[in-house]
């Protein structure tokens, strides 16, 4: 037996729709007098879901952005010069999980520098509250840290930098750039 499950018929593509159910089957195995009773459930989505999205589109939340420490957006980025004591945000919300995500500082040649405070996140699956907002952020200082794990701090010689964030596509090969959704701010200044 072959059994074919289409969408629903009418659903957009845009909508991103996920849809269901159960096929229910008897069977009666040659020599067995009584049939057995078989329910297989069956899950699709509307699309590519390996290609979906994961950060809330910028038209509608403003996000991913640039913030000053009391999460107000920057209008211009490239006006932000962190020295001292001073910090910023890098604030962003997701729409779909993604198994890992990560926040990092790139100088103006392209290296990485390290990651963001807070700036890695295994199997996010939604905002968290900063505030009294649903998105989250990462804490950009004059410092960042060497491992994901946030043990080895690192001081960023002065210069212009961006931040990076990056966030795994589902069922995406965490090795693989292209796997990943990339997002890199306006340059700003580490003093």
């Amino acid at each position: 037996m072959t059994v074919y499950i289409v969408a629903p018929s009418g659903l957009q593509e845009s909508d991103r729709w996920f849809y269901g159910g159960f096929i229910n089957f008897s069977l009666k195995w040659d020599g067995d007098t009584a049939c057995s009773e078989y329910v297989v459930p069956y899950a699709g989505f509307n699309g590519n879901y390996r290609r979906l999205k994961i950060f809330t589109p910028n038209d509608s939340s403003g996000l991913p952005a640039l913030a000053n420490s009391s999460q107000g957006i920057l209008s211009d980025p490239s006006q932000l010069v962190i020295s001292g004591n001073a910090t910023a945000l890098l604030l962003y919300s997701i729409e779909v999980p993604t198994r890992i995500l990560s926040a990092t500082m790139v100088s103006s040649t392209g290296k990485v520098v390290g990651y963001l405070g807070y700036g890695y996140v295994e199997y996010d699956i939604r905002n968290l509250p900063l505030g009294e907002t649903p998105v989250s952020g990462a804490i950009i200082a004059n410092s960042v840290f060497s491992d994901k794990e946030e043990t080895t701090e690192v001081d960023v010689p002065p210069g212009r930098y961006h931040a990076r964030l990056m966030a795994l596509y589902p069922f995406g090969n965490p090795k693989n750039p292209e796997d990943y959704q990339t997002w890199d701010s306006p340059e700003f200044t580490i003093a």
